[in-house]
């Protein structure tokens, strides 16, 4: 019997969140927390899902899964119309992993084998800005293709990824889906991405909590109020300079500049009160701090908190009752 697993790297903005779906670009690096889908073939004609961190299992048919694919891309397209919000297009948590096993067995055509179990854990926190959602969908990805003897290559991977994170996301940008297909440091605009100078900073991430809002919600929220702002511009001089100070090593200039994207994210309304203050703590004790992912307009949590800087934090961290990851 066939047995695959497959992993993939979550990600971290270092700059650019929001600003990136209209088309600025964004510095966007992989880290060493992971992804993992275990596949396991079995004699019958079914499909088991089982997601260990919700303690979550169920069997489900081929059949099953392929007509919640055509009803799911129903949804999307009233969601594309706006007489759906994009978390009425999926309501459980197996749901992703259902459209990822649809998109393979209907884009390759695939002649169906035995059944299988896929069982999948992350190491991410879930739904905190560090593509959690987006690793589960390319190592699953990875271990479907490859059970039906489908090799990708990297740009497949991430145009697949990309196809389906929308089902959960809305109109992602692409950055999730890019980073987890290439890894490394990447700039990233109007869905494409390039290698960049890696960033080298010492840096923890401290995780604020799940934010009340998802990922698609916070971005339609900022795009119903500023989509034709002038902002972005702002966001974009910061990525070019943060993108320069980088590849010249300056410190000081890489330090300033988060600072800055900050003040940007604060002023856009996707840092909480609660976190806002955080921040400012670091930035007294000589750090700096930015939310990395899309943040929250509701609520106190906005999910992960990238601190950069040398100097010790952990007594600010355990004020807030916040953790590092």
């Amino acid at each position: 019997m066939c047995e695959i697993t497959q992993r993939t790297s979550g990600k971290i903005i270092l700059s650019g969140e929001h600003s990136v779906v209209y088309g600025s670009p964004a510095i966007v690096m992989a880290v060493d927390k992971f992804a993992v889908a275990k596949l396991k073939e079995n004699s019958q004609n079914s499909i088991s899902i089982i997601l260990k961190d919700i303690g979550t299992e169920i069997n489900i048919s081929m059949e099953e899964i392929l007509s919640f694919f055509e009803l799911s891309k129903q949804k999307y397209e009233l969601f594309l119309e706006e007489k759906l919000e994009i978390k009425e297009v999926l309501n459980d948590k197996t749901d992703i992993v259902k459209i990822v096993i649809a998109k393979v067995l209907t884009q390759f055509e695939v002649d169906i084998k035995n059944g299988f179990s896929l069982e999948v854990f992350s190491e991410l926190p879930i739904a905190s800005g560090m593509g959690s959602s987006t690793a589960v969908i390319s190592s699953v990805l990875k271990c479907v293709t490859l059970f039906h003897d489908i090799h990708l290559d990297q740009q497949s991977i991430y145009d697949l990824t990309q196809d389906i994170e929308k089902f959960h996301a809305g109109k992602p940008s692409g950055v999730d889906a890019y980073i987890s297909s290439y890894r490394g440091t990447a700039k990233f605009e109007n869905g494409k991405g390039e290698a960049h100078k890696e960033f080298c900073l010492p840096y923890i991430l401290v995780d604020t909590g799940k934010p009340e809002a998802t990922t698609g919600e916070v971005v339609m929220d900022v795009s119903s109020r500023l989509k034709e702002s002038l902002i972005w511009n702002d966001f974009r001089n910061v990525t070019l300079d943060f993108s320069y100070a980088i590849k010249s090593k300056d410190e000081n200039l890489q330090k300033e500049v988060i600072r800055k994207n900050h003040n940007l994210l604060v002023e856009i309304g996707v840092v909480p009160s609660k976190v806002q203050e955080f921040i400012s703590e670091i930035e007294q004790n000589g750090n700096s701090a930015k939310i990395s992912g899309a943040g929250s307009h509701i609520g106190d949590n906005a999910g992960i908190v990238l601190v950069v800087g040398q100097e010790n934090c952990d007594d600010i961290i355990k004020k807030y009752g916040y953790r590092t990851i």
